[in-house]
């Protein structure tokens, strides 16, 4: 698996990506990526520090991938 506890027991994952970047490899326009980030934040779910995701609940972001 990828990633570490960090702080607050959240996940951390060191990307090394910028958003233009994880956008390449998943197929999708940076502003793309940016919006679903900015839900994600809003939502409580995760959000983006530098090139590091940070999940703040992991069972609402599993649901949200199913969608």
């Amino acid at each position: 698996k990828f990633g570490h506890v960090g702080q607050d027991e959240n996940i951390e994952i060191n990307l090394n990506l910028n958003q233009s970047d994880l956008a390449s490899i998943v197929g999708t326009t940076r502003e793309s990526i940016n919006k679903e980030l900015r839900v994600l934040r809003e939502k409580d779910i995760a959000h983006m520090v530098g090139t590091t995701i940070i999940i703040l609940n992991m069972d609402r972001l599993e649901r949200r991938a199913r969608l």
